[in-house]
């Protein structure tokens, strides 16, 4: 056997020895994945039926084995899901972290303005605003709108949401021009994806209700709450218990607006749809 041949065997035997030395490893990251993919399901199971402990320990479960592995993409996405989870618990200084590690790992993506990066901001924001930081609140739903605006373009579904958390933040704020610039543009979005008589709708004419309420602008506001009024009875029948928190909404502006007797007629209705 020549010099040649040999160090061709050699060689040959070298990296099959490689190949069975890393299988092993390989086989194991890919039960491991296949064991967080199955975590990730039972957590979105637990979050849908209202069980957010078991879908906290889930998420996080999850995310020590995408850490583990060098799943990134997957890994912010347990992580935004926890500090959203905690978020709804009002674990706000948990969920801030497990967002903030969401954004670091966000850092390292090739792609900056990833989707992903966006539900972190927008996360990091609900919590923001939940603790009363309401600038840092407005910083990080305005990284998100960029993201989604460049991603997505203006006339998306997240879009509009993104202008309807400016919009509640503003509201809060009681900068109420602003709240409606950006209520206004959420209307547009989802009236022109969804249509003026759609179930996505609604929030935005309850949002635009309570601004215009809030701005003393009261024919405005009555006028966006009668929208919601009919488009839910439209939606749900004239009997749902969803109407009670409209009439209570169109009974407070009458009240304001000094007409009682349309304020205790509202009022009325929500309170024999609630007594049936």
């Amino acid at each position: 056997m020549t010099w040649i041949s040999l160090h061709h065997h050699r060689y040959k035997f070298l990296w099959i020895f490689f190949i069975c030395l890393t299988l092993p490893f390989q086989i194991l990251s890919g039960q491991k994945n296949s064991t967080a993919e199955k975590y990730m399901v039972k957590a979105d199971e637990f979050k849908n039926n209202a069980k957010p402990d078991s879908a906290v320990f889930y998420y996080k479960k999850a995310a020590a084995i995408f850490k583990e592995n060098k799943k990134t993409k997957k890994l912010i996405n347990a992580y935004n899901l926890t500090g959203s989870m905690l978020a709804r618990q009002d674990k706000f200084e948990e969920g801030r972290m497990y967002l903030g590690m969401a954004e670091l790992q966000g850092n390292t993506l090739k792609d900056t303005n990833d989707l992903l990066r966006a539900a972190t901001f927008i996360g990091l924001g609900v919590i923001y605003s939940s603790v009363g930081d309401f600038g840092g609140a407005l910083a990080y739903h305005y990284r998100a709108l960029a993201i989604r605006l460049l991603k997505s373009g203006k006339y998306n579904a997240d879009v509009a949401t993104s202008y309807g958390n400016i919009g509640n933040v503003y509201l809060i704020k009681k900068e109420y021009d602003k709240s409606i610039e950006a209520h206004l543009t959420a209307l547009d979005i989802r009236n022109k994806i969804f249509g003026e008589k759609s179930v996505e709708i609604n929030q935005t004419y309850n949002n635009l209700g309570k601004v215009y309420k809030e701005k003393k602008e009261f024919e405005t506001s009555l006028l966006y709450f009668q929208k919601l009024l009919e488009n839910k009875t439209a939606q749900v029948g004239s009997d749902s218990k969803d109407l009670v928190k409209v009439y209570n909404s169109i009974s407070e502006v009458y009240y304001l607006m000094g007409q009682k007797e349309l304020g205790d007629e509202n009022k009325a209705k929500g309170d024999e749809i609630l007594n049936k």
